[in-house]
């Protein structure tokens, strides 16, 4: 659409302009915030999906499973390990609001992650720190 708009009201090289810079910062988004989901088990399965798409699918009190979409690099590690956290946060709070047991587990769905650098790897030991401090066991499985 910034494409179409360059070309009717500039010219053909502007907008090819807007058009590549609408994709270049489309690519950095994508890449430095990769999608990460909480999931949760349907009902009457041993499957566990996104509780976004799937509204369904119910968390299994004292338990968080998360998945990361994408590989980690040191442009969106910090990212991952943060959502992780606020995730945690948020349903402690939850649950404590309703008088359940807080979260006990964490697991780290990692099926997805193609490709993981050294800064990744540093997030990831941060965050087993950050769990380890409140007392929260972290399971990472699916490695690649």
């Amino acid at each position: 659409m910034g494409a179409f708009f360059g070309v009717v009201f500039s010219s053909v090289e502007i907008g090819l302009l807007i058009a590549v810079s609408i994709s270049f910062a489309k690519i950095l988004l994508q890449v430095t915030r990769p999608r990460t989901a909480i999931l949760g088990r349907l009902p009457r399965t041993s499957v566990y999906r996104n509780i976004q798409q799937y509204p369904e699918a119910t968390k299994i009190p004292g338990l968080l499973i998360t998945r990361v979409d994408s590989a980690i690099y040191f442009s969106n590690s910090n990212y991952v390990k943060e959502r992780i956290l606020r995730w945690l946060t948020d349903e402690e709070e939850r649950l404590k609001e309703a008088n359940l047991p807080r979260v006990q587990f964490l697991i780290v769905e990692m099926s997805p992650v193609t490709d993981i650098d050294t800064s990744g790897i540093h997030a990831l030991e941060e965050l087993h720190r950050s769990l380890q401090k409140r007392d929260v066991i972290e399971e990472r499985c699916h490695f690649r």
